[in-house]
């Protein structure tokens, strides 16, 4: 999962050409929105590029949706994974990016929240409740440019003791077939 994770900044260019498309297709919950913004997508950007786009956005989806349960209390995360209390966050430095934090709001072994602090600018993991992200848009745009976030989200995860086991594609066909259900029953709810 490292080489998909040191592959993401390659992304850059297409999120940075048509970020709007490249949003909908790595963030969208839709799975039939995210088809149709492959589909533009396929006339101007490289399949082996996509395909990467692809498994970013099932690494997104296999993360959990916050807030959550852990399967550790919130002090056993604190140890485990290297955090320090700051108000009201437990929060650790992303390796090897500057001005970069992960943190979370906790109480027992509950998890109401992750953050990501870059710069002094605090982003919700999460994106508003009304949204049809994935992810928080602006979260997406970081994780993309500072692969090593993801990581390090993808490592608080699983130190809280959450399973992540994202599904990985060598090509848009097999992607396409695994999600043909998903997508399917998403055009019909615009529809029907």
């Amino acid at each position: 999962m490292l080489d998909v994770l040191t592959r993401v900044s390659d992304l850059e260019p297409v999120m940075s050409a048509t970020p709007e498309v490249f949003s909908v297709l790595v963030n969208s919950r839709s799975h039939a929105e995210a088809g149709l913004a492959l589909d533009v997508l396929r006339e101007k950007v490289p399949e082996r590029t996509l395909v990467k786009a692809i498994n970013l956005r099932e690494i997104l989806q296999a993360l959990p949706t916050f807030p959550c349960s852990m399967a550790v209390e919130d002090q056993t995360l604190a140890k485990v994974a290297g955090l320090t209390k700051d108000a009201s966050l437990l929060k650790r430095r992303v390796p090897d990016v500057k001005g970069a934090w992960t943190a979370v709001t906790t109480a027992g072994n509950f998890c109401f929240d992750l953050f990501v602090v870059y710069r002094g600018k605090t982003l919700m993991w999460m994106p508003p409740s009304n949204s049809s992200d994935i992810v928080n848009p602006d979260v997406l745009k970081l994780v993309v440019r500072r692969p090593q976030i993801l990581e390090d989200v993808i490592g608080l995860v699983q130190d809280m003791g959450l399973v992540f086991n994202p599904r990985f594609y060598l090509s848009l066909e097999d992607w396409g077939y695994d999600h043909a259900h998903e997508a399917l029953e998403d055009f019909q709810a615009l529809f029907f």
